[in-house]
């Protein structure tokens, strides 16, 4: 399933990326990964530099506001956090059965990966 989440996130950033035109997808699609596991560990306590300490589900936009204030794009920050929100409402929140069986990777892929 972690495979196919990658997979389905590069698809949805590589579409977002023919209209934005962004020239690296990797900081959205670690975004990404970041955003989801944060969502699905809330209760989880993450230590950040000089021993700042808050909850997991607050980790994507302490990193976005790290990048706005190091002097970085957040673009691709931010397209990551929506990424990874459009699969957790999916998943997680909008309770429609027929969605959720897309983000459940496909038989050929588990398979393939064991």
């Amino acid at each position: 399933d972690y495979a196919w989440l990658l997979l389905l996130g590069l698809l949805v950033l590589s579409m977002a990326n023919a209209w934005l035109g962004m020239a690296s997808l990797w900081e959205a699609l670690s975004m990404l990964i970041v955003y989801v596991w944060s969502q699905y560990n809330r209760a989880v306590t993450v230590s950040f530099w000089l021993g700042l300490r808050f909850p997991a589900v607050y980790l994507p936009l302490v990193l976005t506001a790290m990048e706005f204030i190091t002097g970085g794009s957040v673009w691709g920050s931010v397209l990551g956090i929506v990424t990874g929100h459009l699969y957790y409402f999916v998943a997680e929140i909008y309770p429609n059965p027929r969605l959720k069986t897309y983000l459940k990777a496909p038989a050929f892929l588990a398979r393939l990966i064991g």
